[in-house]
């Protein structure tokens, strides 16, 4: 051994045999990183329904994807598995910022629901009530959601580690989500429900549906069919009436 490491080992052998102590492990948090394949509108319906399930007051997803990836029916489908009413749940082109109130004796925190695809610049929030946005998430009485969050870059979030969701298009029908989760969310009950399919309940028939099945999450093509039907029919309704600046596309 050399003299330098014999030196120093004499000049701590006072502290004690049991020198040195190691620091007790404490473990680095890390993401949860995964990818769901959806494969149909109703598909995504249900990984969002496993979504709403987790979220707890406190709770930020910033979400992200191209125009018609589904973001809206993801919202829809989370706000259900809240049981907040979803009647109002539209495409936010119309609303820069809406929230859906928690019901009377229900556990379910509040969703806000904000969306930046029509800010010109991350401080137009401060005039849509920022600050009591913040407050609430803070408190904690509300999850939120930001869509089209990649505009908000530089502005401070309600919380330092938001979830992270991304939907973009594989071909007509078929979207990939990409999903980074906190740490803190791996030991939430339903985790696996999001992180993988799951057998589960048919919209249309209510019959159980396996995780292989081809038709999923229908019971069979008819249902299927049923379902497309109730899309096309189906009315929901917005906060307020459409100008035609709702529909100018601007460039990201």
């Amino acid at each position: 051994m050399c003299f330098a490491a014999t030196e120093i080992l004499r000049r701590l052998a006072p502290l004690g045999s049991d020198w040195p102590r190691l620091r007790p492990h404490i473990p680095f948090p890390v993401p949860l990183s995964f990818t769901r394949t959806s494969r149909s509108d109703a598909e995504t319906a249900v990984i969002g329904h496993a979504l709403g399930r987790l979220l707890r007051a406190g709770d930020v997803i910033l979400l992200d994807g191209p125009l018609g990836a589904g973001k809206t029916t993801l919202i829809r489908s989370i706000a259900a598995a809240m049981n907040l009413d979803t009647h109002a749940v539209a495409s936010p082109t119309f609303v820069m910022m809406h929230e859906y109130p928690s019901p009377p004796e229900s556990n379910s925190p509040a969703l806000i629901h904000v969306d930046a695809y029509r800010l010109s610049g991350a401080e137009e929030l401060d005039s849509l009530g920022w600050d009591t946005v913040t407050a609430q998430v803070q408190k904690p009485a509300a999850a939120l959601i930001i869509e089209w969050a990649e505009r908000l870059a530089g502005k401070n979030l309600p919380t330092p580690d938001p979830a992270r969701l991304r939907i973009d298009h594989v071909d007509p029908t078929t979207r990939e989500l990409d999903f980074t989760l906190p740490d803190s969310w791996k030991s939430r009950p339903g985790i696996a429900e999001l992180t993988a399919r799951r057998a589960t309940k048919c919209p249309i028939t209510g019959l159980r549906v396996e995780p292989d099945s081809p038709t999923y999450p229908f019971a069979n093509a008819k249902a299927k069919l049923a379902d497309l039907n109730r899309w096309f029919t189906e009315s929901y309704e917005v906060s307020r009436d459409a100008t035609d600046a709702d529909f100018d596309e601007r460039e990201p």
